[in-house]
Protein backbone atom coordinates (compact mmCIF):
# COMPACT_ATOMS: atom_id res chain seq x y z
CA UNK A 1 0.00 0.00 0.00
CA UNK A 2 2.79 2.41 0.92
CA UNK A 3 4.64 1.65 -2.31
CA UNK A 4 1.49 2.22 -4.40
CA UNK A 5 0.85 5.53 -2.61
CA UNK A 6 4.44 6.58 -3.23
CA UNK A 7 4.17 5.76 -6.94
CA UNK A 8 0.88 7.64 -7.27
CA UNK A 9 2.36 10.70 -5.49
CA UNK A 10 5.41 10.71 -7.75
CA UNK A 11 3.28 10.30 -10.85
CA UNK A 12 1.05 13.22 -9.84
CA UNK A 13 4.05 15.50 -9.28
CA UNK A 14 5.61 14.32 -12.54
CA UNK A 15 2.35 14.91 -14.43
CA UNK A 16 2.00 18.48 -13.16
CA UNK A 17 5.64 19.23 -13.90
CA UNK A 18 5.73 17.56 -17.31
CA UNK A 19 2.54 19.01 -18.73
CA UNK A 20 3.08 22.53 -17.52
CA UNK A 21 -0.73 22.74 -17.34
CA UNK A 22 -0.67 24.72 -14.16
CA UNK A 23 -2.07 28.05 -13.04
CA UNK A 24 1.24 29.88 -12.97
CA UNK A 25 0.72 33.48 -11.96
CA UNK A 26 -2.73 32.83 -10.50
CA UNK A 27 -3.20 34.56 -7.16
CA UNK A 28 -4.17 32.29 -4.31
CA UNK A 29 -6.65 33.15 -1.54
CA UNK A 30 -4.17 32.33 1.27
CA UNK A 31 -1.12 33.67 -0.53
CA UNK A 32 1.63 35.60 1.27
CA UNK A 33 3.39 36.05 -2.06
CA UNK A 34 2.15 37.17 -5.42
CA UNK A 35 2.24 34.25 -7.81
CA UNK A 36 2.18 30.50 -7.48
CA UNK A 37 1.70 27.36 -9.57
CA UNK A 38 -0.85 24.79 -8.40
CA UNK A 39 0.34 21.28 -7.53
CA UNK A 40 -1.66 18.25 -6.48
CA UNK A 41 -2.59 18.66 -2.81
CA UNK A 42 -1.96 15.73 -0.47
CA UNK A 43 -4.28 14.55 2.30
CA UNK A 44 -1.49 14.76 4.89
CA UNK A 45 -0.16 17.83 6.69
CA UNK A 46 0.87 20.68 4.39
CA UNK A 47 4.31 22.29 4.56
CA UNK A 48 2.60 25.48 5.78
CA UNK A 49 1.47 23.53 8.87
CA UNK A 50 4.87 22.01 9.64
CA UNK A 51 6.81 23.32 12.63
CA UNK A 52 10.08 21.56 11.82
CA UNK A 53 11.87 20.50 8.64
CA UNK A 54 11.68 16.79 7.87
CA UNK A 55 14.90 14.96 6.98
CA UNK A 56 16.37 16.56 3.87
CA UNK A 57 17.50 14.04 1.26
CA UNK A 58 18.96 14.95 -2.09
CA UNK A 59 21.99 15.98 -4.06
CA UNK A 60 23.48 19.24 -5.24
CA UNK A 61 24.23 19.72 -8.94
CA UNK A 62 27.86 18.73 -8.28
CA UNK A 63 26.65 15.34 -7.02
CA UNK A 64 27.30 16.03 -3.32
CA UNK A 65 24.69 14.38 -1.06
CA UNK A 66 22.75 16.76 1.17
CA UNK A 67 20.94 16.28 4.49
CA UNK A 68 19.85 18.49 7.38
CA UNK A 69 23.49 19.40 8.06
CA UNK A 70 23.00 22.03 5.34
CA UNK A 71 20.99 24.00 7.93
CA UNK A 72 23.98 24.17 10.29
CA UNK A 73 26.06 26.48 8.07
CA UNK A 74 24.13 29.62 9.02
CA UNK A 75 21.89 30.99 11.75
CA UNK A 76 18.97 30.89 9.27
CA UNK A 77 18.36 29.17 5.94
CA UNK A 78 15.88 30.49 3.39
CA UNK A 79 14.57 27.44 1.49
CA UNK A 80 12.79 28.09 -1.80
CA UNK A 81 10.91 25.26 -3.53
CA UNK A 82 10.51 25.98 -7.24
CA UNK A 83 9.68 24.32 -10.54
CA UNK A 84 11.10 24.73 -14.04
CA UNK A 85 7.54 24.94 -15.43
CA UNK A 86 6.61 27.89 -13.20
CA UNK A 87 7.24 31.37 -14.60
CA UNK A 88 6.81 33.05 -11.21
CA UNK A 89 9.42 30.69 -9.73
CA UNK A 90 11.95 31.56 -12.41
CA UNK A 91 11.23 35.31 -12.18
CA UNK A 92 11.92 35.14 -8.43
CA UNK A 93 15.42 33.63 -8.81
CA UNK A 94 17.30 36.96 -9.27
CA UNK A 95 15.74 38.34 -6.05
CA UNK A 96 16.77 35.19 -4.19
CA UNK A 97 20.32 35.45 -5.57
CA UNK A 98 20.50 39.06 -4.36
CA UNK A 99 19.19 38.02 -0.91
CA UNK A 100 21.84 35.27 -0.86
CA UNK A 101 24.62 37.78 -1.48
CA UNK A 102 23.28 40.61 0.69
CA UNK A 103 22.45 38.50 3.76
CA UNK A 104 25.24 35.91 3.78
CA UNK A 105 27.35 38.00 6.18
CA UNK A 106 24.28 38.41 8.42
CA UNK A 107 23.88 34.68 9.01
CA UNK A 108 21.43 33.72 6.23
CA UNK A 109 21.95 31.02 3.63
CA UNK A 110 19.67 30.59 0.60
CA UNK A 111 18.94 27.09 -0.74
CA UNK A 112 16.69 26.13 -3.63
CA UNK A 113 14.86 22.83 -4.01
CA UNK A 114 13.87 21.78 -7.55
CA UNK A 115 10.31 20.46 -7.10
CA UNK A 116 10.43 17.98 -9.97
CA UNK A 117 13.60 16.26 -8.78
CA UNK A 118 15.55 14.34 -11.41
CA UNK A 119 12.82 14.99 -13.99
CA UNK A 120 13.72 18.69 -13.96
CA UNK A 121 17.46 18.47 -13.31
CA UNK A 122 18.71 19.36 -16.81
CA UNK A 123 16.20 22.17 -17.34
CA UNK A 124 16.82 23.51 -13.81
CA UNK A 125 20.56 23.63 -14.45
CA UNK A 126 19.99 25.67 -17.64
CA UNK A 127 17.64 28.07 -15.84
CA UNK A 128 20.02 28.56 -12.91
CA UNK A 129 22.93 29.22 -15.26
CA UNK A 130 20.92 31.66 -17.43
CA UNK A 131 19.84 33.59 -14.32
CA UNK A 132 23.37 33.52 -12.83
CA UNK A 133 22.17 31.80 -9.66
CA UNK A 134 25.03 30.68 -7.42
CA UNK A 135 23.25 29.57 -4.25
CA UNK A 136 22.92 25.81 -3.67
CA UNK A 137 20.01 24.02 -5.29
CA UNK A 138 18.97 20.54 -4.21
CA UNK A 139 17.65 17.80 -6.46
CA UNK A 140 15.42 16.03 -3.90
CA UNK A 141 15.23 12.27 -3.51
CA UNK A 142 11.90 10.55 -4.23
CA UNK A 143 11.37 10.12 -0.49
CA UNK A 144 11.96 13.84 0.19
CA UNK A 145 9.57 14.76 -2.64
CA UNK A 146 6.87 12.70 -0.91
CA UNK A 147 7.75 13.72 2.66
CA UNK A 148 8.12 17.45 1.93
CA UNK A 149 8.14 18.92 -1.58
CA UNK A 150 4.73 17.64 -2.74
CA UNK A 151 2.97 18.40 0.55
CA UNK A 152 2.10 21.93 -0.53
CA UNK A 153 -0.42 22.66 -3.27
CA UNK A 154 1.58 25.26 -5.20
CA UNK A 155 5.06 26.52 -6.03
CA UNK A 156 7.00 28.59 -5.39
CA UNK A 157 6.97 28.39 -1.65
CA UNK A 158 9.63 29.61 0.71
CA UNK A 159 10.52 28.79 4.30
CA UNK A 160 12.86 30.48 6.71
CA UNK A 161 14.36 27.84 8.98
CA UNK A 162 16.73 28.19 11.93
CA UNK A 163 19.77 26.00 12.74
CA UNK A 164 17.58 23.64 14.75
CA UNK A 165 15.37 23.02 11.72
CA UNK A 166 12.45 24.98 13.19
CA UNK A 167 10.33 26.66 10.52
CA UNK A 168 10.03 30.34 11.42
CA UNK A 169 8.19 31.60 8.33
CA UNK A 170 6.24 30.12 5.41
CA UNK A 171 5.57 32.11 2.23
CA UNK A 172 3.37 30.84 -0.60
CA UNK A 173 4.03 32.50 -3.96
CA UNK A 174 6.81 34.65 -5.34
CA UNK A 175 8.03 37.87 -3.77
CA UNK A 176 10.18 40.75 -4.99
CA UNK A 177 13.48 41.49 -3.24
CA UNK A 178 11.99 44.31 -1.15
CA UNK A 179 9.32 42.06 0.35
CA UNK A 180 11.89 39.40 1.27
CA UNK A 181 14.03 42.16 2.78
CA UNK A 182 11.12 43.41 4.89
CA UNK A 183 10.37 39.90 6.19
CA UNK A 184 14.02 39.22 7.00
CA UNK A 185 14.60 42.58 8.69
CA UNK A 186 11.29 43.07 10.54
CA UNK A 187 9.96 39.56 11.24
CA UNK A 188 13.07 37.41 11.45
CA UNK A 189 15.15 40.32 12.77
CA UNK A 190 18.14 39.88 10.49
CA UNK A 191 19.70 43.35 10.19
CA UNK A 192 21.00 44.20 6.73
Amino acid sequence: MKKARKIVSLLLVALVVATGSVACGKKEAKNDGKNSTKLEKKDEINVSQMKKMPNIEGTLFDGKKVDNAILQDSEYTLINVWSTSCGACIEELPALEKISKDYKSKGLKVVGIVAGGDLQKIEAYKILEKNKVNFDNIIPSEKFIIDFVSREDAVPYTLIVNKKGEIKKFILGSLPYEDFQKILNEEIKIAK
